[in-house]
């Protein structure tokens, strides 16, 4: 997929095994690259959920260097795709990680028929504060990645799904976010023990579950 600059960008693409009913586009996190993130494939692709995730600049074969606007213009760039082949009402906008910053940006300027928000970071600034105490941040950053700024500007359903294990933001900050939801109720607690992942639990499983029967 190539950018009006003609830098690429790979995209994995992942087929419903039964009959579609919609597209997930996932758009990963920071620490790997779109192939380490297909372990979440089945609980969509069972579900009658096509996947499409797209790798960021500077990541697994994509060209060019990774930055936060890069982020947003590559996660446009794979929605804009998408709406030429499917009507907007069967994407899903779904974010994990850092990926909720993009996934939330996304949420401001399309109708898709859900945003879902996998543990979302409440802005980079306060992530680093929360890891790292101790560092002295700059008055201004580099990157932001403020969902906070994006959430209450979502065009499209939103849900929060929100692990007891997660450590993208504290719970002070969850509650916050969930506060900027069109719907409060949309922040779905997810109870995840320790070496099971997210998309193996049944808090996970019984969302898709119901996410399925609406689409």
């Amino acid at each position: 997929m190539k950018h009006p600059n003609e830098e690429q960008i790979n995209v994995l693409y992942f087929k419903s095994s039964i009959p579609a009913k919609a597209t997930v586009l996932f758009l990963h996190g920071a620490r790997q690259s779109a192939d380490a993130w297909a372990a979440y494939v089945p609980a969509f692709t069972e579900r009658g959920l096509n996947v499409v995730i797209p790798d960021y600049r500077g990541y697994g074969k994509s060209y060019g260097n990774p930055s936060e606007i890069n982020w947003y213009e590559d996660g446009q760039l794979t929605y804009s795709w998408l709406k030429t082949r499917m009507h907007e009402d069967s994407i899903i906008i779904y974010g994990a990680g850092l990926g909720t910053a993009v996934a939330s940006y996304l949420a401001t300027l399309n109708p898709a028929r859900f945003v879902i928000l996998e543990n979302p970071i409440y802005g980079l600034r306060n992530w680093i504060r929360s890891h790292y105490p101790a560092l002295l941040l700059p008055y201004e950053l580099k990157y932001d990645f403020n969902v906070y700024e994006y959430l209450p500007n979502s065009i499209s359903p939103t849900y929060i799904l929100q692990s007891n294990r997660s450590r993208e933001c504290t719970p002070e900050e969850a509650i916050q976010l969930q506060q900027l939801l069109t719907d409060p109720n949309n922040m779905i607690p997810i109870d995840q023990e320790q070496n099971v992942d997210i998309y193996e639990t049944t808090d996970y499983t019984k969302f898709l579950d119901q996410l399925a029967k609406v689409l």
